[in-house]
């Protein structure tokens, strides 16, 4: 799977929310960790034990791959295994996942596209109910999403007593409209702090992208 700037925005991000250290359990769960993108971004800035989760095994190839060449790989343990069948030992400060979506949609001829990019395999109900029951107290729900789902992933959220705590649109430029929405989640009330991201602006990526990507991208 190619990494998308989406993703990779989606990783900075999240790793921003957290890096004054706000997570009080270390550990992290990354659902559907792909080529590893979000588990190698996230333990770059922060002091974390990452679990990756990928049912999918030349993705999970290429994750151990990757992270095996890199500088934080021993803070990340990669596991194949479907999600649906995994059962930690303990629970986790924080749960990161760019989730299957296009639930409706037209699906490929290929197999593990239509399991990275569709939900039959891993439905937001069910990804929240997984994440509900393995999260610390105190700990965080983070998500990826077509930015049309963000009502389904508040009301899922809502039904299990969780709360947005942060919520960033992302458009391509800020003509267009929003196409994917980034959504952080906590057991605990609170004002929800919104943002609106633009990748682009006249040709050129704007200052908030560049801020938030330019510790991982080489000429920013």
């Amino acid at each position: 799977m190619k990494v998308c700037t989406d993703a990779a925005l989606f990783g900075a991000w999240v790793a921003v929310k957290f890096s004054s250290g706000k997570l009080v359990n270390e550990n992290v769960l990354d659902i559907g960790t792909g080529t590893g993108l979000l588990s190698l971004m996230l333990s770059q800035q922060l002091s974390i034990k990452v679990e990756a989760v990928e049912v999918d095994h030349p993705a999970y190839e290429q994750a151990m791959g990757n992270i095996a060449l890199s500088p934080w790989n021993n803070q990340i343990r990669v596991i194949h295994k479907d999600i649906l069948a995994y059962v930690p030992d303990h629970s986790y400060g924080l749960i990161i996942s760019n989730p299957p979506f296009y639930p409706n949609d037209l699906k490929s001829g290929h197999m593990q596209k239509n399991l990275a990019k569709h939900e039959s395999n891993l439905s937001l109900s069910t990804l929240f109910g997984k994440s509900i029951q393995w999260m610390d107290p105190s700990g965080y729900l983070a998500l990826l999403l077509p930015a049309h789902r963000e009502g389904k992933a508040i009301q899922e959220a809502d039904r299990l007593g969780m709360h947005l705590c942060y919520k960033a649109l992302v458009r391509q430029t800020p003509g267009h409209a929003p196409f994917r929405t980034m959504l952080i989640f906590s057991r605990a009330p609170s004002a929800t702090e919104s943002e609106d991201i633009s990748i682009k602006s006249d040709n050129f990526y704007t200052q908030d992208f560049i801020s938030l990507l330019r510790p991982y991208y080489l000429y920013l």
